[in-house]
């Protein structure tokens, strides 16, 4: 081999050598870079923590709202309203939104201006005070330019920091969303025994389960199941198709408390309601029953026991008033003055009902 080609051999060796140390080097340094980003990613930066056992007082600031709430006997209330009633389950997850208050970033110690991110008046602030008269701030202001979440400030530091956009989720209640909705009873269909639509200017609907099977028209004794209204009459019901019935009466999910109070129940429609739904169900349980033992003549021994269904009747009734702005139904229940909203598609199956 040549002196040239002994020289270009060793060149040629020499940059591939090169081109393999630089490959290492590159490899390294994208490993130690991401280790370096799984270790000083989001939530990196502790701000603030919350012993929320000992929280006794709330100010939440939102949308459309600004309540200030006190604990009273394990009970969040509100200081303007005591006598409204409180989702207790929101103040629990707010609360638990800044029990652990962390950072991605500090974007700046001291703002010249808060209105550039938006904390001159933020979209979201909950300050909690505790037992020994401590407090926690944390106010979220727009949402960041780059990445995900919100500027933020917390407590009395003056830095902005940049907070995941979970806080911002946790801290959207809206006015609504702070009244306790009461609980309906989940009906079992095939427990229901009796309904009865009245339709303020539409045709009334009543139907009506006896123990016993009537006889219709056509002489048929196979139904229990009887149409009282619209006919002036009892005839007999198709059992199947009433079964179809019986499960649109089984849940009443209100969307929302719009006025706990009812003091003007004409505002929703609910002073002349549009219509009524009267249901009648029944529930049931076990009742442990004594049984005298057959061998013994003191018939006070009720060591054995038979188990036996027993039923309760109840009844539910709820008034159907005007739709609200996004076309949900306003309603009310017998015996309470709280305004609830019901969706439309619960309500409108409820009413139109097919007798014929």
């Amino acid at each position: 081999m040549t002196k040239r080609k002994k020289r270009n051999a060793v060149t040629l060796v020499s940059l591939l050598l090169a081109l393999i140390a630089l490959i290492g080097v590159y490899i390294w340094y994208s490993n130690k870079s991401a280790a370096e980003d799984s270790t000083e990613g989001p939530e990196s930066i502790p701000v603030a923590t919350l012993d929320t056992t000992k929280v006794t007082a709330l100010h939440y600031i939102g949308d459309d709202v600004d309540i200030n709430f006190v604990l009273e006997d394990g009970v969040w209330k509100s200081k303007e309203e005591l006598n409204r009633p409180i989702n207790q389950d929101n103040i629990t997850s707010m609360l638990s939104t800044i029990s652990e208050i962390t950072a991605y970033q500090k974007v700046v110690e001291t703002p010249d201006n808060l209105a550039d991110f938006g904390l001159d008046n933020p979209s979201s602030y909950i300050q909690a005070t505790l037992e020994d008269g401590s407090t926690v701030t944390l106010s979220l202001g727009a949402e960041a330019v780059t990445g995900d979440g919100n500027y933020a400030l917390v407590n009395d530091d003056t830095a902005v920091y940049l907070v995941k956009s979970t806080y911002k989720a946790g801290l959207s209640f809206t006015n609504l969303d702070m009244t306790k909705v009461e609980a309906a009873p989940e009906i079992t269909a095939e427990n229901i025994t009796y309904l009865n639509i009245d339709s303020r200017d539409g045709e009334d609907v009543e139907l009506k389960y006896n123990d016993v099977a009537v006889n219709d028209n056509s002489g048929s004794n196979m139904y229990n199941w009887q149409i009282l209204k619209p006919y002036g009459g009892g005839f007999s019901a198709d059992t199947d198709k009433v079964a179809q019935l019986q499960a649109n009466y089984t849940k009443f999910d209100f969307l929302g408390c719009v006025d706990y109070k009812g003091d003007d129940l004409s505002k929703y429609g609910l002073e002349d309601p549009a219509a009524t739904i009267d249901i009648g169900y029944y529930e049931t349980y076990t009742q442990a029953t004594p049984t005298p033992a057959s061998t013994n003549t003191d018939t006070t021994d009720t060591s054995d026991t038979t188990a036996e269904t027993m039923k309760i009747n109840k009844e539910y009734k709820i008034f159907i008033g005007d739709k609200d702005e996004n076309g949900d139904y306003y309603v009310r229940s017998d015996g309470s003055n709280a305004v609830y909203t019901l969706s439309s598609d619960t309500v409108d199956t409820m009413l139109q009902v097919e007798v014929f």
